[in-house]
């Protein structure tokens, strides 16, 4: 099912997709900790992230089951071999985020459930939505309104005695009600949320 997101006002008739964005970086020690309860858990980071978003989505929309599309990056097969570029594509997951699991049952649980979803990637969301006949409302995104993605962590460059810096980017469109990225940059983690500003 869809995030039953909040809102201040009724959906528009006629969607503009006007967006905003929020950036938030995690203080050290929180980091830190992530990655504790992740090794200890058995789980990647990019697990226990997602994990802790769609907990988060539980609470803030009232759910117990919730429908998150997870960017990954795969070209579907028939694209073929004749296609050149970055290739990504929603992976939708379905979770049951009941609030009587204990955290490492919850972490657990979600990493089972990418697990199994993520040996079944390579069937196209076009085609799924195709397929359920999903995409028959222009007003709104396919299946899944709320969307999670983990970048690959990056170094930042050197260029000798200047610092440098990853810096927050504007957004002004939003494809989905809720995206939320986390980027790690030299060791900093930021949470960037996007959000339809409608």
């Amino acid at each position: 099912p869809r995030a039953a997101l909040p809102t201040d006002r009724p959906r528009p008739a006629q969607p503009t997709f006007a967006g905003a964005r929020e950036t938030v970086r995690l203080d050290e020690r929180l980091v830190r900790a992530l990655r504790e309860v992740s090794r200890a858990s058995g789980c990647t980071p990019f697990m226990t992230h997602l994990a802790l978003y769609v907990h988060w989505l539980r609470q803030l929309c009232g759910q117990d089951e919730l429908l998150v599309g997870v960017a990954v990056g795969n070209r579907p097969p028939e694209l073929g071999d004749g296609l050149v570029g970055s290739m990504s594509q929603l992976l939708p997951l379905r979770f049951d985020a009941r609030s009587d699991l204990t955290l490492g049952e919850w972490l657990r649980a979600v990493r089972g459930r990418v697990l199994e979803a993520f040996d079944h990637s390579e069937y196209s969301y076009a085609r799924l939505i195709q397929r359920l006949g999903a995409g028959q409302d222009p007003t709104r995104a396919p299946l899944a309104n709320v969307v999670f993605n983990y970048d690959t962590p990056l170094e930042a460059p050197s260029f000798g005695d200047l610092a440098v810096r990853a810096l927050p980017r504007e957004i002004g469109f939003a494809r989905y009600d809720l995206y939320l990225n986390v980027a790690t940059v030299g060791g900093q983690v930021e949470l960037e949320c996007d959000y339809d500003a409608e």
